[in-house]
């Protein structure tokens, strides 16, 4: 047979209603930690495949983004590019997306890929190519930086997180002490 135990103690109820009061905040702390253990082992190894002559923008572009609650009230942290890099070419400036730039880096880049380029009567359009290559030649090759970095950095990401969440609750506890 179950039996229910009800705890009717004040500093109780305070501890479980600070709890709620200060998830949103917690949890902030608690994906920052991760996500800078993540960020870090990125930009290094970002700096890694970059050439020497590189500006370094690339990594100057990255970053981590404000924390956001989601419609199923989960907080989510995004890490990513920001921005435009100017390229000058003979008749005009061009500006790519950083974020375009390290897709490329990631997971390589093709010559020729599966669309051709057409004009029509209609307009330019891609379309698909009706023999798909088997040998794609590339121009930059795969040098991923985000996945092995993840890969790396995930347990002790966790184990940050653990310990900044651990740490909070223990400051809650002292707190709920005091407040007897």
């Amino acid at each position: 047979m179950a039996r229910a135990i009800f705890i009717d103690d004040k500093s109780f109820s305070w501890t479980l209603n600070e709890l709620k009061r200060r998830f949103p905040d917690v949890s902030q702390k608690v994906l920052k930690a991760g996500a800078d253990i993540v960020a870090d082992q990125m930009k290094i190894n970002l700096r890694g495949i970059l050439s020497p002559e590189a500006t370094g923008e690339l990594v100057d572009a990255f970053g981590i983004s404000p924390m956001q609650q989601d419609k199923n009230m989960d907080f989510n942290v995004h890490l990513g590019f920001d921005g435009y890099q100017t390229v000058q070419y003979k008749s005009y400036v061009r500006q790519v997306p950083f974020q375009l730039i390290a897709r490329s880096f990631e997971s390589g880049a093709v010559i020729g890929g599966r669309y051709e380029y057409s004009i029509s009567k209609t307009g330019k359009k891609f379309k698909l190519k009706k023999k798909p290559q088997n040998t794609f030649e590339y121009w930059r090759e795969k040098t991923p930086f985000a996945a092995p970095a993840v890969k790396k950095k995930r347990k002790q990401a966790e184990r940050a997180m653990i310990s900044v969440a651990e740490s909070e609750y223990q400051k809650l506890i002292s707190e709920s002490n005091n407040h007897k």
